[in-house]
């Protein structure tokens, strides 16, 4: 009995750590969730798929969205995504506007300007993060690469060096924003996709 008892208590000590632990998470989601990410998060841990965001992989679309109808952009491409998403790409002299196309047809413009000061380019691919949900995958995040000419202290642009970061956006039926980036670094690739599968629980950036 007194055994028994003892692991009862091991018990219930486990769950009681596992339900405080998992409150601060759930808190930062600031009620921006879809049902399908958390359902998918639940079951497995996530894995990649990627699509091109090369220009040969990607057409032109139909139409703008208002908010880039711009004088300064002067090229746009749509890119397939996954699972019914698009990534709507376009540019001007210096840097890249990307547009997440969803599958009704919702367009949510990504809030890049903080990453993109200077002359930036967009990596050659996507990086999606899928969840498991039984037999259906669902996209839970979308990882890009963007490399930025690195500038000195008074803003001059600095010749040959550049900063190249993985910036991560959430992807959901009720909410698709960036949530953060990840500087250069030793496991950069890693330590995105680890801020990619707990996107769910972390807020959007200003200007999302």
């Amino acid at each position: 009995m007194q055994i028994c008892y003892r692991v009862s208590l091991h018990r219930l000590l486990a769950l009681f750590l596992f339900c405080a632990s998992a409150q601060p998470m759930l808190a930062q989601s600031n009620g921006n969730y879809s049902s399908h990410t958390f359902a998918a998060q639940a079951q497995a841990i996530p894995s990649s798929t990627y699509t091109s965001l090369d220009p040969s992989a990607c057409t032109l679309p139909s139409s703008l969205p208002p908010t880039r109808r711009q004088p300064s952009v002067q090229s746009s491409s749509a890119c397939p995504g996954i699972a019914g998403y698009k990534l709507q790409v376009e540019t001007d002299n210096t840097r890249p506007f990307i547009t997440v196309v969803a599958p009704g047809g919702e367009q949510k413009p990504l809030s890049l300007l903080r990453y993109s000061q200077g002359f930036t380019s967009l990596g050659p691919r996507a990086e999606w993060r899928m969840a498991h949900n039984g037999t259906n995958l669902y996209p839970i995040a979308v990882i890009l690469r963007l490399t930025e000419s690195a500038r000195s202290e008074t803003g001059d642009v600095l010749q040959n060096r550049t900063i190249s970061r993985l910036v991560v956006a959430r992807i959901g039926n009720d909410s698709i924003c960036v949530v953060g980036s990840v500087p250069p670094g030793a496991q950069q690739i890693e330590q995105a996709r680890r801020m990619a599968d707990r996107a769910f629980y972390m807020s959007c950036e200003t200007g999302n």
